[in-house]
């Protein structure tokens, strides 16, 4: 069975990473928390980081662990609204295994 990283690719898994940090580093709400952060590396161990977790063969994960890389945020959950529709929680996924949704 081949995993899901096969499936999606390692180009295209990028290119969703890079949008995402494009859109967060830009954001009103939340892009301080990313002030004089090196986007470059944040891209580059999320793709790890999925990668591993989509089923990459001979990818590692090297970044700090979850907990650890996050310790600095003064956010540990957050509620917020998109396109006045959605509303979204995201919390310490390390601690409750995956974000919660209400």
């Amino acid at each position: 069975m081949s995993a899901v990283f096969d499936k999606v690719g390692g180009d295209a898994l990028r290119a969703v990473i890079a949008d995402f940090y494009d859109r967060v580093f830009a954001d009103m709400m939340i892009g301080f928390l990313f002030a004089g952060k090196d986007k470059q590396r944040l891209i580059d161990k999320e793709w790890e980081l999925a990668a591993v977790m989509l089923g990459a063969p001979g990818v590692r994960y090297t970044g700090r662990p979850i907990r650890a890389a996050h310790a600095a945020s003064p956010i540990l959950v957050l509620t917020f609204t998109l396109d006045g529709s959605d509303a979204m929680t995201l919390v310490d996924v390390e601690a409750r295994g995956r974000p919660g949704r209400r």
